[in-house]
């Protein structure tokens, strides 16, 4: 069925419909990430337990950016994008790189789980500040190594 979509989402494209393509785009991305919801049911309760706590300590905005600090991570949502670059980029990969090692996963693997339990919550689709901070952390880290 993917196969089909994309050779449509092409042919739309060479057509000059890229809006039209796009939205199919749009469709076989939720398509994939819903596979790979599979994945999730796989992983042992003590992996899921520790994903929903990293989320709530290092992906709420509520939290505190560290324990030394005051700032809020909603404190740098909307006013300064190079502070919240600079949280996703420097802290994010050591926090999840230490949760791996505790639920003896690669950090690449768990990566993708955190932000499909994220993005997949309740809280994703309520809370715009939640949903604004997963999509930057999303948008920093898709590409980041690890």
């Amino acid at each position: 069925m993917l196969k089909e979509i994309i050779r449509i989402a092409n042919l739309l494209d060479k057509n000059g419909l890229e809006k039209e393509a796009s939205i199919l785009d749009s469709l076989m991305e939720k398509i994939a990430q819903y596979d790979d919801m599979d994945d999730y049911d796989e992983l042992s309760e003590d992996a899921k337990l520790a994903i929903k706590n990293f989320i709530e300590e290092h992906l709420n905005p509520a939290s505190s950016v560290d324990p030394a600090s005051e700032m809020l991570i909603s404190d740098m949502l909307y006013s300064d994008s190079r502070e919240l670059k600079e949280y996703a980029e420097e802290h994010l990969p050591d926090a999840i790189f230490d949760l791996s090692a505790n639920v003896d996963m690669m950090p690449n693997k768990l990566y993708k789980e955190i932000i499909d339990e994220a993005q997949f919550s309740e809280k994703y689709s309520e809370n715009s500040d939640f949903k604004y901070l997963i999509d930057a952390v999303k948008f920093y880290l898709d590409d980041y190594q690890f």
